[in-house]
């Protein structure tokens, strides 16, 4: 039997593939099993292009219900609606959404008013006893914020991305300033706040909260269904024959960030011999190929690059699969006492730890990430600074030595979204 009511709204969710959404899933799956009546407000997956749709997670289950709702007309992120706009419409739609972008680094303020309506019939039909939040600020923390004032019900509010003061997002002053003014208010409303890592819950406990016990660490731990989702295209793909050349195979796939990119890295390549450089091919996938050609152009290293463009999240592990090895980037420092950086984990290094792939890992000392590398034993990850330009080359060098890699074991990873304190949902 049901033990309580719970609205949650989440700003992208499944079948859109990004791994950030996969969190949402989570917490639906987590508040059933503890006997909550789940209503779950998302956006819709109408016109959605198909390579965003490869990988769903739609939970069916007695005490859930999933609502979609759209975007008004003209106000979807463009890149990830095929709209089937006229050429003045379309011009029109991205130049208002870019807008909108640009002034609040938020995608779904088109989607407000829609997910507002629902949200308050539920709260009048259902009679919620806590409404939750998770997605990339502040769609719909806005919204809800008032609807959690109005009806006196307690707000939860899930971090799971950017926030005002993040280091990856938020460019112009006038930016951080209209999204720290959004944040104060629905951050004063919250009763709890769940992040991603302690140097998220610090930033924003002392920029809004300044309670620390109303902030809670959850980190994006991936789950045993999202594992063994993973584990099953391992399982289905045939690896792709060693190439004649014995080539060593670097790949990164996902976002670039500022003063997170490959300099570090591509400064050791350039070091090598050229004998050296022809056993190598970097591979990329992601949306940012022009970026990153241009930055490999930069060091003479164009011959070695190869531009997958954006694949949808199957394709991007088959070619993780394929590969020898993974490349992650923190930041391109040397240290760190500072919670905005050391709070960074990109949630690719997950996916990397569940495959077991070995990982050349750009981190500042002082960061969150090397923490966890430490407390769990993750034999995998091999962690350089920036400056570390002599030691990044050799350990190249060294898996040159060693040509095409054979896959390491896979083990069971002991970072699991369920082994994580969820005690606090029961004491709202």
């Amino acid at each position: 039997m049901a033990k309580k009511n719970i609205l949650i709204v989440s700003f992208f969710y499944p079948p859109i593939n990004m791994v950030a959404t996969d969190r949402a899933v989570k917490f639906v799956d987590e508040l059933l099993e503890r006997g909550f009546r789940v209503s779950l407000i998302t956006n819709s997956h109408r016109g959605l292009a198909e390579k965003f749709a490869d990988f769903t997670q739609d939970i069916e289950h007695p005490n859930l219900q999933i609502y979609r709702v759209p975007f008004m007309k003209y106000t979807e992120p463009n890149f990830l609606y095929d709209k089937k706009y006229n050429l003045i419409a379309r011009v029109l739609s991205i130049s208002f959404v870019a807008f909108i972008f640009r002034m609040f680094y938020d995608w779904g303020i088109g989607w407000n008013r829609g997910v507002s309506k629902m949200a308050e019939k539920i709260i009048l039909d259902d009679k919620p006893h806590i409404i939750f939040s998770t997605g990339a600020p502040f769609t719909p923390f806005w919204p809800l914020s008032r609807l959690s004032r109005k009806y006196r019900i307690p707000l939860v509010l899930d971090y799971r991305d950017l926030w005002s003061e993040s280091p990856v997002g938020l460019g112009p002053l006038a930016n951080r300033f209209i999204a720290r003014f959004i944040e104060k208010k629905v951050n004063k409303q919250a009763t709890l706040i769940t992040t991603v890592s302690e140097g998220c819950a610090q930033i924003i406990n002392a920029a809004t909260v300044h309670a620390q016990s109303k902030v809670k660490v959850l980190y994006n731990f991936p789950s045993h269904k999202y594992r063994d989702w993973l584990l099953s295209i391992q399982a289905k793909h045939a690896p792709a024959p060693a190439p004649q050349t014995g080539k060593l195979k670097l790949i990164y796939a996902g976002s670039m960030y500022p003063n997170a990119d490959f300099g570090a890295i591509l400064n050791a390549i350039s070091l090598l011999s050229k004998e050296e450089l022809e056993k190598l091919q970097f591979t990329y996938c992601g949306l940012a190929g022009r970026q990153v050609r241009s930055q490999f152009k930069q060091f003479g290293l164009e011959t070695i690059f190869y531009d997958k463009g954006y694949l949808t999240k199957e394709d991007t592990v088959k070619e993780l699969l394929d590969s020898d090895m993974m490349i992650s980037v923190v930041k391109n420092a040397d240290f760190t006492n500072d919670p905005i950086i050391s709070g960074i984990i990109t949630t690719k290094i997950f996916d990397y730890i569940i495959l077991n792939k070995r990982v050349l890992n750009i981190c500042p000392k002082g960061a969150e990430l090397l923490t966890l590398i430490q407390r769990y034993q993750l034999k995998n990850i091999h962690s350089f600074t920036s400056s570390e330009t002599l030691r990044i080359k050799e350990f190249i060098q060294q898996m040159l030595s060693e040509g095409h890699l054979p896959p390491i074991p896979v083990t069971d990873s002991p970072l699991k979204w369920e082994s994580q304190d969820f005690s606090w949902f029961d004491n709202l």
